[in-house]
């Protein structure tokens, strides 16, 4: 997994640069983008206007990636992540509910709620970078880097966390 870990730590590095030009309040300013890694390196921009014009052209993406025999797709973009705790707590979700009952619950709150995690109380998530990238012999591996204000509106980064062998709606497995 070497070279898989090298490449996640120079997407995640280049995208806090990115993320690290715009003021923390301009949070909706990064361009979200797929690389695709072939023979050659294609770099799309990726721009959406709701979830399902997302999802779609993800899918698109991934189609380009398979015509083009990919050895791995990547995507890199901001977003937001719930913080687990506060978010079950406000719903009232039991601790020991299974990972696929709480993604379905999760996925119907956000749609009962404006689709977004935005659109719920602030303290419930928090703004992240996301890194994730998958292929033929690549795991799924998805690297978040959490940000918060800094002083004078900056980004200020915290924890990075790194999960593998998982699942992505947005980064399935493409080349199937």
């Amino acid at each position: 997994m070497g070279v898989e870990t090298d490449w996640m730590e120079v997407l995640m590095d280049r995208a806090k640069d990115i993320r690290a030009e715009y003021k923390f309040s301009e949070d909706e300013k990064m361009m979200p983008m797929a690389l695709i890694n072939a023979d050659e390196m294609t770099i799309v921009a990726m721009q959406w206007k709701d979830n399902a014009e997302k999802y779609k052209m993800a899918r698109a993406i991934g189609n380009m990636a398979k015509m083009q025999n990919a050895k791995s797709l990547s995507f890199v973009t901001d977003g937001r992540a719930a913080k687990r705790k506060p978010f079950a707590e406000y719903f009232k979700i039991p601790d020991d509910i299974s990972f696929e009952s709480y993604h379905a619950l999760y996925n119907q709150i956000l749609r009962d709620h404006g689709g977004e995690l935005k659109c719920l109380p602030r303290d419930l998530w928090t703004d992240i970078l996301i890194v994730m990238t998958n292929g033929p012999t690549v795991p799924l591996i998805v690297q978040t880097q959490a940000y918060v204000e800094g002083e004078n509106d900056t980004v200020k980064f915290t924890e990075m966390t790194t999960a593998r062998h998982m699942k992505s709606d947005l980064l399935t497995d493409w080349w199937k």
